[in-house]
């Protein structure tokens, strides 16, 4: 953006690829007109924020990018991504107000904090975003993941340091230590089963254009729709509303349709409906 300075800095501070060639990157940015798309926070925050970029893989458009901070300075210094195009930043933070999800720290503890923050592949939601540190100063350098856990390299100068299964469980306040971190990842949880509202189940001369729909599952990221002649009938489509339409349907015909809810943890389907058109 326009903004980059020595005390205010632009800056890319990590990368990481997934499978697929597209590129993730990290970093800090003080510019209040930095390029977002698909934001989870679209506007700055402090006087510098991380920011998080997902950029296709032909490197010439952004799939997702986003500021990440609080009211006071934040920068996003370590991220990778894993198998399912999830990206994880830890950097440090002087926010008290840094945004948290599932958090297993939920303010700032000293004069700054290390963070990590867990986001989508879509860049949004945050499934995970926490602090991390003592009464001190304390700040992430690197992460690694694996299927289950996120691991967090850093500097503290904290006395204080949340401990868990120390290795070395003395610091002195004021000196500055490494720490490693395991954290668990957040799992999300399975969406709701879609309640299907229309036609009823054994509903009789429905339309011959009619318009599918169902209540909303709680957590869904989008919807897949079945339909056919089948009593187990084939995907359809799949969209982010509560409706759908299949289009021009045969007269007198009985038709099969269910809804199955989507998110990053998989997803729960609806049972199967029935019903049949009307007669020309």
């Amino acid at each position: 953006g326009s903004g980059g300075s020595v005390d205010y800095p632009e800056a890319g501070l990590a990368i990481d690829v997934d499978a697929a060639g597209n590129a993730y990157v990290a970093g800090v940015t003080s510019s209040p007109d930095f390029p977002t798309r698909n934001a989870l926070q679209p506007a700055l925050a402090g006087w510098v924020d991380a920011f998080v970029a997902k950029v296709d893989a032909t490197g010439a458009a952004l799939d997702f990018s986003t500021y990440l901070g609080g009211s006071s300075l934040d920068y996003g210094v370590a991220l990778r991504v894993d198998s399912s195009g999830a990206a994880c930043v830890a950097g440090y933070s002087t926010s008290p107000d840094f945004p948290l999800s599932n958090p297993v720290q939920s303010g700032l503890a000293g004069s700054y904090d290390a963070f990590l923050s867990c986001l989508t592949a879509s860049g949004q939601p945050l499934t995970f975003s926490t602090l991390l540190g003592g009464s001190n100063s304390d700040a992430a350098y690197g992460l690694a993941m694996d299927a289950n856990s996120v691991y967090v390299a850093g500097l503290s100068a904290s006395g204080d340091f949340p401990l868990k299964n120390a290795f070395q469980s003395l610091n002195t306040n004021g000196k500055i230590s490494t720490f490693v971190t395991r954290i668990t990842r957040y799992q999300e949880p399975l969406p709701s089963a879609p309640v299907l509202t229309f036609p009823a189940n054994g509903a009789v001369n429905v339309s011959l254009s009619p318009t599918l729909t169902w209540n909303a599952s709680s957590g869904a990221a989008s919807y897949a729709v079945n339909f056919g002649s089948s009593p187990s009938p084939p995907l359809l489509a799949t969209t982010a509303s509560l409706a759908y339409s299949p289009g021009a349907l045969a007269a007198g015909t009985a038709y099969y349709w269910q809804v199955a809810a989507s998110n990053s943890a998989g997803s729960s389907s609806s049972g199967v409906f029935s019903f049949t058109s009307a007669c020309t």
